[in-house]
């Protein structure tokens, strides 16, 4: 895998519903963005009508789902895939990976090097008989410096999975050794839909 794709920039209307959707509980953009999440992955070509595909989301800590009273992305990644069934692809979920000792959020470590040493090991695959020899895309709400995509792909590959691509909802503006490309098309729907959701929210 060389590549990864965002949705949009992490800033302005998108920064603001993701992390309103984050610590404030907004189940509703559940659908929002897993629609984001595979009209990227058919846009991106990371899924064919062919080809069963297994969709990972990315790792929450245990302190991060006790804030928030559940995994995020796991949600997300089950209506990524029903999203994506509706439309005469095959995707299934293995909520297969697992993060231990992981004190400091993502944000506050600019340097990937950093970022790396600090959870380098403690991502694991819970059960790699459920990915072993599939074809994986993992699934994350922010890229920053892209060391826990890199982390993702190398406990997924050393339990045996084929990982295809890395899909985020947006990415931090800032190189990263591991490239990825910002799907600009999408990003105008993608905000225009959050700014009409924050809005009728708070009508």
């Amino acid at each position: 895998m060389n590549t990864a794709y965002a949705c949009a920039h992490y800033r302005n209307e998108t920064r603001h519903a993701i992390l309103s959707w984050k610590d404030h509980n907004d189940e509703e953009c559940d659908t929002i963005f897993a629609t984001a999440l595979a009209d990227l992955a058919i846009r991106c070509k990371a899924i064919t009508s062919t080809t069963p595909i297994t969709l990972v989301p990315a790792p929450s800590s245990r302190s991060s789902m006790i804030h928030r009273g559940r995994w995020h992305m796991r949600q997300v990644a089950n209506a990524t895939a029903h999203s994506l069934n509706t439309r005469g692809y095959t995707a299934t979920v293995q909520p297969v990976l697992r993060t231990a000792n992981i004190a400091a959020k993502s944000v506050e470590v600019t340097n990937a090097t950093q970022r790396n040493i600090r959870i380098s090991g403690n991502i694991i695959v819970t059960n790699p008989a459920q990915c072993n020899n599939r074809n994986i895309i993992i699934l994350d709400d922010i890229i920053t410096t892209g060391a826990t995509m890199r982390q993702c792909i190398a406990a997924l590959n050393n339990a045996g999975a084929h990982v295809i691509t890395a899909l985020a909802l947006a990415s931090v503006e800032k190189p990263v050794s591991e490239p990825h490309e910002i799907d600009e098309q999408y990003e105008n729907s993608l905000t225009s839909r959050e700014i009409d959701l924050l809005h009728d929210e708070a009508m």
